[in-house]
C-alpha cells in the first residue's frame, strides 16, 4: 500500500458515479427560488411540478418534489421562529393592553343597566 488513504479516497470518488438522489437535489436547489415565488403567487405544487418537468428543468417525480418543498418550508419556519425568539420581550405590554381596541369585546360581567 504505497498510497495514502486520502489518495485512495480521491480515486474512489472519481470512479464513483453520482447518485440519482444527489442529482435530483441539485436540480431542485437550482429551481428553488422559482418554486418559492410561484407558491407565493398562489400556484399549486402539482402545477409547478408539471411545468418544471415539461420544460425539463427537473427530472424527478411528484412525491420527491413534495418532499423537497416540505423540507424547504420546514426550514423556513424554523428560521422564522428562531428570529422571533431572539426579539426582546416587550416590557411595556401594559400600555398596549389598556388601550381599548375597536370592535367587539366580550365582558363576562354584565351591566345591570343593560339587563333592565
Amino acid at each position: 500500500m504505497g498510497h495514502r488513504y486520502s489518495e485512495q479516497l480521491a480515486e474512489w470518488v472519481k470512479q464513483k458515479q453520482s447518485r440519482k438522489r444527489d442529482k435530483n437535489l441539485v436540480s431542485y436547489l437550482a429551481v428553488k427560488t422559482d418554486v418559492q415565488a410561484a407558491m407565493a403567487d398562489g400556484y399549486a405544487a402539482k402545477t409547478i411540478w408539471a411545468h418544471l418537468v415539461e420544460t425539463k428543468r427537473i427530472e424527478f417525480g411528484y412525491d420527491t418534489f413534495l418532499n423537497y418543498t416540505k423540507r424547504q418550508q420546514r426550514s423556513q419556519t424554523k428560521e422564522e421562529s428562531c428570529k422571533t425568539e431572539k426579539l426582546p420581550h416587550p416590557e411595556n405590554k401594559q400600555t398596549t393592553e389598556t388601550k381599548q381596541q375597536p370592535g367587539f369585546s366580550f365582558n363576562s360581567v354584565p351591566n345591570k343597566e343593560d339587563l333592565l
